[in-house]
């Protein structure tokens, strides 16, 4: 078929576009799949994609090519070998494991599809870490070790959620349970897709809990004993073997046990013959290239725009900071609706606020800190009213870090959220080159100084404005001090978004740049032996580190912390980040 006749066989037939199973649509699909096609990577299946007749003459061109270059390698080095495929089918058992797809109720009330293993092996029932993160619902604590046959242990639980369970032709919940998260709970199931032959118990039953139980599929939760006898309803039918049976339960007719008729494909590789020489030059010329130290990565075409782009679009304001423009890719789909999940985002951390005042407080010192800095501003009301298209709201949470030394709990803005399109703000943004410092070489660096010294820049990300035209595109929703919701755009580069440490790295070289006839071992300096904000350098004696110290500190403090008022930095901006960076210097003579 045409790439039009495809889509609209999948629409007609109400296929997900991503992964072309039913019941459910692209949006809500689980597959982390998206398109092979270059410089597309939607979320749509390869074959329903415009751009396919591209990837199949690549991959032609990239198949004929490279069996030119064997069958030229072969002659010149007189090397014969023949593998031939031999497929073959053949009829085989496969042991049905039962299996039901069914609504699970997230947190405001809407139902996610889900597919479950029921299983009355398991002591538990159990839900893994994806499915949670889609269900968005408050875990407990609840740690658990999970063993398999021969008392291996499987992983430690990472607490417990509660599950409102409901068939997946109507949301009348029919179960309630504890289940334990876990990162994974087993491979696909059934292992491999098989047809339906002859099955005819399958013609007196009702409603199937899982139609497409003969095929791959991830498993999500799984159903153990303390929910297994719950589910069972009277009603079972047996094939004329009286192996594979039929039962009803509450999510409808399950299917299991073993099934006779299955027809399976197998592909034997069988080797012919083969005769190979040894290249002594060849081989040691292998060896040095792969000892050999890689050059540099070829930047591709979107990352040369991102780079031009930066180049062309970079400003400074009166006070010094550098102004940056978000790089949009505009063959992307336009961004949808994304208030609607922010503002469900934002009513989860409120429930959490609820029962841990400690976290609220600390959550609400981290946004204030935002507005004293003017790092965020508030949404003028006759400007919250916005072409969904041209802003894009930022859902948000809380990362903690109980080992830190400064800010234990930070937040973190969510530029991949997906809009009402499918789209989110980093699908829309072309990916920036990786111009970070390769942290081996900065290790390597650091160890060959007999006076070693650290640093890092504070807050390096919101040292670097974002254009006033492109801050609609990361608006969040937070609270003011009476407690109503109000429309917030944050000012500087976030975290989280697919360009920020592009912007940020490039922005603190350019800052150097100026100073390098003045400062020349200092630009050096900060130009290869940062790993994004963390300096690692030093130098033979303590005087040169000290002065080295006292260069770099200066160069970045330009950068970092320019009076936005005065425009030019005072002698106090100095003084104060010298003492500050002598305050925290320590050094260190190698052995």
């Amino acid at each position: 078929m045409s790439v039009e006749d495809r889509r609209s066989l999948a629409q007609k037939a109400k296929l997900c576009f991503n992964c072309l199973r039913p019941f459910h649509c692209a949006k809500s699909c689980s597959s982390k799949t998206v398109c092979r096609v270059p410089d597309c990577k939607q979320r749509h299946h390869t074959l329903l994609c415009p751009g396919v007749k591209k990837l199949e003459r690549a991959e032609n061109n990239s198949s004929a090519s490279v069996a030119t270059e064997k069958i030229a390698e072969n002659v010149e080095k007189n090397i014969t070998a023949l593998m031939v495929e031999l497929p073959t089918r053949e009829h085989h058992t496969i042991s049905l494991l039962p299996t039901a797809v069914v609504n699970v109720q997230k947190v405001d009330g809407s139902f996610l599809q889900a597919k479950v293993l029921i299983d009355s092996g398991s002591q538990a029932t159990l839900v893994s870490e994806e499915c949670v993160r889609k269900l968005e619902l408050p875990r407990r604590n609840g740690k658990l070790v999970v063993s398999g046959l021969s008392e291996k242990e499987l992983g430690t639980t990472r607490g417990v959620v509660t599950l409102q369970l409901a068939p997946r032709f109507n949301s009348v919940i029919v179960i309630s349970t504890n289940a334990y998260v876990l990162g994974k709970l087993t491979s696909t199931i059934p292992s491999q897709k098989f047809k339906l032959r002859n099955m005819k118990l399958l013609e007196n039953i009702g409603e199937l809990a899982d139609p497409m139980f003969n095929r791959p599929a991830s498993i999500d939760i799984i159903l153990g004993s303390d929910v297994f006898l719950a589910l069972l309803e009277g009603g079972q039918v047996k094939d004329e073997s009286g192996l594979t049976v039929a039962q009803r339960t509450v999510f409808g007719w399950i299917v299991a046990g073993r099934y006779d008729e299955a027809e399976n494909i197998r592909s034997n590789h069988a080797i012919i013959n083969l005769h190979t020489e040894v290249d002594l030059n060849r081989t040691l010329r292998l060896f040095w290239e792969q000892e050999e130290l890689h050059n540099s990565q070829q930047l591709t075409l979107s990352e040369i725009k991102v780079v031009d782009h930066f180049k062309s679009t970079l400003t400074r304001d009166q006070g010094g900071r550098f102004i940056v423009r978000l790089p949009f890719d505009d063959s992307k789909p336009p961004l949808g609706e994304s208030m609607t999940a922010a503002r469900k985002r934002l009513k989860m951390i409120m429930k959490r606020f609820e029962f841990q005042p400690e976290f609220k407080r600390e959550y609400n010192i981290f946004m204030q800190e935002y507005l004293k800095l003017n790092h965020m501003e508030e949404v003028p009301p006759e400007e919250i009213e916005k072409d969904a298209a041209k802003c894009y709201y930022l859902p948000h949470h809380a990362v903690i870090k109980e080992g830190s030394s400064t800010t234990k709990l930070r937040v973190v803005f969510d530029a991949s959220s997906a809009s009402s399109t499918g789209v989110s703000l980093n699908d829309r943004l072309l990916a920036g080159p990786n111009n970070n410092n390769d942290l081996w070489g900065v290790s390597l660096r650091f160890r060959s100084h007999r006076v070693a010294f650290t640093g890092d820049v504070a807050k390096m990300y919101r040292q670097v404005w974002v254009h006033k035209e492109d801050r609609d595109y990361q608006r969040i929703l937070w609270f003011d001090e009476e407690a109503q919701v109000k429309h917030y755009r944050l000012r500087t580069v976030t975290y989280g978004i697919k360009t920020a440490s592009y912007h940020v790295i490039e922005s603190m070289r350019e800052a150097a740049r100026p100073y390098e006839k003045i400062y020349p071992e200092a630009v050096n300096r900060i130009t290869t032996d940062f790993y994004v904000d963390d300096f690692l350098s030093g130098a033979d004696t303590e005087n040169e580190a000290m002065q080295l110290k006292d260069q770099v500190s200066l160069r970045i403090w330009v950068l970092r912390d320019l009076s936005s008022e005065s425009g030019r930095p005072t002698a106090k901006h100095f003084y104060r980040n010298q003492r500050r960076c002598q305050s925290s210097f320590r050094s260190r003579k190698n052995r």
